[in-house]
């Protein structure tokens, strides 16, 4: 027979499973009464049975044993908690759990969170059980806390003490982003070293090299080097250069080791100035500015001073801490200020020298407070002209003159005062103009045109013969002559001395005074045992008067250019060596030659002789000195006398004309180089046909860039003068013939001289077959039209007419002269032509013939005239230079 439990009759008011049920779980279970059931179906009933009498006979007990209350009913047990949740640490991506133990009956569970420090607090969804875990922590869990409400089956409830959870951020390992840099300081300055590194709680150690440099096989810590910057407060040279560094940056995971790095420790010095401040000078309101430069170590500060006192007071400048300083806009009242800077580092303190700061005033175009005036004068006198300037700052001047009516203006070399004087008028220079140009920085401005009226003398005769060397004891040949447009002229020649040997003699002359005593130039520059004798001089003088020699003298092995300059009288220069080693040279040098411009720029050209290497053509200039030689004709090395010949214009340009073999020595045409300012030597080349066999080459300038060059050329066995024009811009035409009489003739030396407009007159000597005797022959060059017809400038047939010469003047008359037993001349008229031959020496006062005549014509048609005589070889006679003069 079997029975329900759950009909069984109810004690009172008790719920008999209810409160049976907790006694039974925490004791038997139930099932342990079925098991004394023979059946398992009425077994377990009775089991059953059994259990609810024994619930039933414990509450009684209970009762019994001092239970019971109003009604007599059991109070139900409320929510407790016998073990509080604990704080828990973990480290970031670890599970954290959080448990409570809780007494009472029909418990339920709801874990809360704050993330406020406990201020507030949230339900934490599905956490209802007695522990709370959380899987993987995050470092953003870090301080949160934790509690749990615990309620009983009779509503009642208990909270827990809050606990915290700490999560540690997971150890990383070192790892270094930024090296530490090698220093370079100067003793005593401080060294400092740093690294950057990434990881987590870094510990630091700093180590010096411990064994050889730069090895650092070992390596030492440094005590109390453990942050991320190690310092080092004071270093010295001997202590810390070349020292090596490093750090060991490590945690718990491990460690990483800086690159090692060097300190360079330089010793110190004391400041310095490479570079001084210099005086400024500017024009107001103008900035000026000042620079140094500094040496020293450490590198020194810069302070810069001024001094408004001249330097007996000095203040320090606001700001002015650089190597350079500007000053603000300056102004007149800024000038006189002195600057200078003050250098200083750990070792010292220097101060620069004191630059001076100079302000203009504000630029004033020139004005004439005083124009020039136009002069009248005879041929012969002085004239000037001067002008009063106004101006800032004070303008310069410069006089120019015109020949054109104010066309055109050139400068005159070395006017440049307030007054232009000419010591002696020619009548050349009637009608010429003269103006001052007055210059500044804020520009220039032209005075009025003043003109030269020049009355003429009656016409120009030659005056009296004069013997110019004055001992009559030794011999003096090769005399040459040059002449200016102020009427100032020299001569020079060779004359043996009491040695035996040549020296070069010279003498002056002027128009007032005639001719002065003549002056040996001694040649001091090396022993007069090591000097032999001097050969062709020549000469050349400017507009200023300035004369300049050349010649070629002997030492104990070759012959070498020497030069010598003079400003005016019997004065002249220690000579120059223009070219030439003097001792044992590989090289000798001769046949010089010279030129001068209207500015006083001195040309020379000459050969040199270097036997089987060929002969080539040197050049030099001389302006405050000689240039060095350059070479402007390569030569042959067949030739044996190139005899190069120079012209220059007023402006500089020079051309240069020579002999020269080509196809061994089959051919001798003639080779030119030019000369162009600005420009230089445009380069040598041939300016006869192929097969010429030339000699004998001359070369003229005609004051506009042309130039013209003549020579005679040999074939079919008959010598004709050839000529060849140079065109500026163009460069050299054809040559061509000029001599029309040629058949059964022999013609030599051929010289040619031309005007401004481009007229050019060649002379030379011509073998007249018939008579057996030489003449004198010219040949006009018209600028447009062309070369003329030869003209025969003498008619004596009883001697021989040679060697002639020719110049010209500025209004294109021309003088030549020659040697006939005495010598000749005949004068071209511009617009008339040739008139007849004349004496230039009227008397034979010494016997012998008078030959190799030279000739200078200046601007305004007076000439000079020097030759030398033989003096008939008789007993006691000598070879003589003589002079005459065409006024």
């Amino acid at each position: 027979m079997t029975a329900s439990v759950d009909k069984l009759p109810r004690v009172a008011s008790f719920d008999l499973p209810s409160m049976a049920s907790g006694l039974l779980t925490k004791s038997l279970p139930l099932e342990f009464f079925c098991n004394f059931s023979i059946s398992s179906g009425a077994g377990c009933v009775v089991g059953r049975i059994v259990a609810w009498l024994a619930v039933i006979v414990v509450i009684f007990s209970l009762f019994a044993c001092g239970g019971g209350g109003s009604g007599g009913s059991i109070a139900s047990p409320s929510a407790g908690i016998s073990s509080q949740p604990s704080d828990v640490s973990v480290v970031q991506g670890n599970a954290a759990n959080f448990s409570v133990i809780a007494t009472g009956n029909g418990l339920s569970y709801q874990w809360q969170i704050s993330l406020d420090l406990g201020v507030s607090w949230g339900n934490i969804s599905g956490a209802t059980s007695s522990s709370f875990n959380i899987s993987s922590t995050l470092i953003t869990d870090n301080g949160k806390r934790y509690r749990v409400v615990v309620t009983a089956s009779n509503g009642s409830n208990v909270t827990s003490s809050a606990a915290t959870l700490a999560v540690l951020a997971a150890t990383v390992a070192p790892a270094i982003t930024v090296q530490p840099a090698s220093q370079s300081v100067v003793e005593p300055a401080p060294a400092n070293f740093s690294v950057t590194a990434t990881g987590t709680s870094l510990a630091y150690q700093w180590q010096s090299c411990g064994d050889s440099l730069p090895t650092c096989a070992l390596w030492n810590d440094i005590t109390n080097a453990t942050t991320a910057t190690f310092s080092l407060t004071t270093t010295s040279v001997a202590t810390n250069n070349g020292q090596r560094y490093r750090v060991v940056v490590s945690n718990t995971a491990g460690s990483a080791t800086s690159n090692a790095v060097t300190l360079n420790v330089s010793a110190s010095s004391a400041p310095g100035f490479s570079a001084q401040p210099t005086n400024v000078s500017v024009t107001a309101p103008s900035v000026a500015t000042f620079t140094v430069t500094i040496t020293g170590s450490p590198v020194p500060t810069i302070q810069w001073q001024t001094s408004i006192d001249g330097g007996i007071n000095w203040s320090n400048i606001a700001g002015a801490t650089s190597s350079s300083f500007s000053t603000p806009a300056t102004s007149v009242s800024d000038s006189g200020k002195r600057y200078r800077a003050i250098a200083t580092n750990s070792v010292s303190v220097t101060t620069s020298n004191a630059a001076t700061l100079t302000v203009n005033p504000t630029p004033v175009i020139p004005s004439f407070g005083t124009q020039p005036t136009s002069a009248s004068v005879t041929e012969g006198q002085p004239a000037g002209f001067t002008v009063a300037v106004n101006g800032t700052p004070t303008p310069s001047v410069q006089w120019q003159l015109s020949s054109n009516s104010g066309s055109t203006w050139s400068n005159i070399n070395g006017a440049t005062a307030l007054t232009f004087s000419i010591p002696s008028t020619t009548f050349s220079s009637n009608g010429t103009q003269y103006r001052a140009v007055a210059s500044n920085t804020a520009g220039s401005a032209n005075s009025n045109a003043a003109t030269l009226t020049v009355v003429a003398l009656p016409g120009k005769t030659w005056q009296a013969a004069a013997l110019l060397e004055n001992d009559n004891t030794g011999e003096a040949v090769t005399p040459q002559v040059a002449f200016n447009e102020n009427g100032d002229g020299v001569a020079v020649w060779v004359q043996t001395d009491n040695s035996g040997k040549y020296t070069v003699r010279a003498s002056r002359y002027s128009t007032v005074s005639g001719w002065t005593a003549p002056t040996i130039i001694v040649n001091t520059v090396v022993p007069a045992i090591d000097i032999h004798d001097a050969q062709k001089p020549q000469v050349v003088i400017d507009s200023s008067g300035i004369a300049t020699v050349i010649w070629n003298e002997g030492d104990s092995f070759f012959s070498n250019i020497w030069a010598s300059r003079s400003s005016g009288g019997n004065a002249w220069s220690v000579p120059d060596l223009v070219d030439g080693p003097v001792v044992q040279s590989t090289f000798a040098t001769r046949e010089p030659r010279l030129a001068v411009d209207s500015n006083g720029v001195v040309m020379a050209v000459w050969e040199r002789d270097a036997g089987q290497n060929g002969v080539t053509v040197w050049s030099s200039r001389y302006t405050s000195s000689w240039d060095a030689p350059v070479l402007i004709g390569s030569g042959n090395p067949n030739i044996t006398e190139p005899l190069p010949r120079i012209a220059m214009d007023a402006a500089g340009n020079a051309f240069v004309v020579w002999m020269q073999y080509e196809n061994g020595v089959s051919n001798l045409p003639i080779y030119a180089n030019v000369y162009r300012v600005g420009s230089g030597w445009v380069g040598e080349g041939r300016i006869s046909d192929a097969a010429s066999a030339a000699q004998y080459q001359s070369v003229t300038t005609c004051g506009n860039g042309n130039a013209f060059a003549v020579w005679t050329n040999l074939a079919a066995g008959v010598n004709t003068i050839w000529a060849n024009r140079y065109v500026a811009g163009t460069g050299w035409t054809t040559p061509a013939i000029i001599q029309s009489t040629t058949a059964a003739h022999q013609s030599f030396s051929p010289q040619v001289a031309c005007d401004s407009l481009g007229n050019a007159i060649a002379v030379w000597h011509q073998f007249d077959g018939a008579t057996s005797t030489t003449n004198i022959y010219a040949n006009r060059y018209v600028a447009g039209t062309g070369w003329g017809q030869d003209t025969l400038l003498e008619t004596s047939n009883s001697i021989n007419a040679s060697n002639p010469q020719i110049d010209m003047d500025g209004s294109g008359n021309a003088i030549a002269v020659w040697g006939q037993g005495a010598i000749f001349y005949n004068k071209y008229v511009s617009g008339t032509g040739w008139g007849s031959a004349v004496t230039v020496e009227p008397s034979n006062p010494q016997g012998g013939n008078a030959v190799f005549p030279q000739v200078s014509v200046n601007s305004g048609g007076s000439a000079l005239v020097v030759w030398q005589r033989d003096g008939g070889f008789g007993s006691g006679t000598v070879f003589s230079v003589w002079a005459n003069s065409y006024r």
